[in-house]
């Protein structure tokens, strides 16, 4: 039996507003398991990308940590220190971003890039770019030297989220946090990315946390599906059952919406 890598406890974060606070995550109970891919699903504003950056503790200096605890492999995130953090980040935990044009550095080639993450978190110190290019064919691009000294606003929206991908990787993390991979690509790019994280969790042995607003997208590559709302997970189970099967008045929204 997969044990718990990732426990969030009772975690609620609170947002200053106009008339005292926003409980934007308000006693949020959530577990990701080893070698397993949890869809976390809701709309927008419902708590669910805050939720994935406060695991890195990457939240905004706004947000307020109002309750509840952050287990990383046993460790208690909020009690670790910046420098134990650094660590953890990308070397442990990676995330993947939503717009890869906006998470990529514009003044860098991507090999360079993925050769910083090489450096800092690996023991390799030298053949950073046979490396980086063996990670790109990992993650499906097959002209691997032909890009590598190219700049991210060179290449494709489907490419650069290849490219992230492969820089979530490189340090072969427990876990990757995928924050909408999809929603800027095209139905068939979206297939793509999808299939190639359910390959990379197979072949890597990873955990993945993705995070999405679509539960159609989840139906076939998540093994667990939780459904978040207000901040607080509603409803959590097999995707297959939820979808036919749902019992939380929201999760029937989320699935009306979208037609599965």
């Amino acid at each position: 039996m997969s044990r718990d890598i990732l426990q969030i406890e009772n975690l609620r974060i609170y947002f200053p507003a106009e008339s005292g606070t926003n409980r934007v995550v308000d006693g949020l109970n959530l577990t990701v398991s080893e070698s397993e891919i949890l869809a976390l699903v809701g709309g927008s504003g419902c708590g669910k990308t805050i939720t994935g950056l406060t695991i890195l503790r990457l939240q905004p200096p706004q947000a307020t940590i109002a309750g509840g605890k952050i287990f990383w492999q046993g460790k208690d995130i909020f009690e670790l220190s910046e420098n134990q953090m650094r660590t953890i980040r990308g070397k442990e935990i990676s995330m993947v971003f939503q717009e890869p044009l906006t998470s990529l550095n514009p003044l860098f080639t991507i090999g360079f890039q993925i050769a910083e993450v090489l450096k800092l978190h690996t023991e390799i110190k030298q053949n950073y770019k046979s490396r980086t290019i063996e990670l790109f064919r990992q993650v499906g691009i097959s002209q691997a030297e032909k890009i590598i000294d190219d700049y991210p606003h060179q290449l494709s929206g489907g490419l650069r989220q290849r490219v992230m991908i492969a820089q979530a990787i490189a340090a072969s993390p427990k876990l990757i946090i995928a924050d909408e991979p999809t929603s800027n690509l095209d139905v068939t790019l979206q297939a793509q990315i999808l299939e190639l994280f359910k390959e990379l969790k197979q072949r890597l042995n990873l955990s993945i946390l993705l995070i999405t607003h679509d539960i159609a997208v989840v139906s076939e590559l998540a093994d667990r599906v939780a459904i978040i709302h207000d901040g607080k997970i509603v409803e959590e189970g097999n995707p297959k059952n939820i979808i036919s099967n749902p019992t939380d008045s929201y999760t029937k929204k989320l699935i009306e919406a979208v037609g599965v």
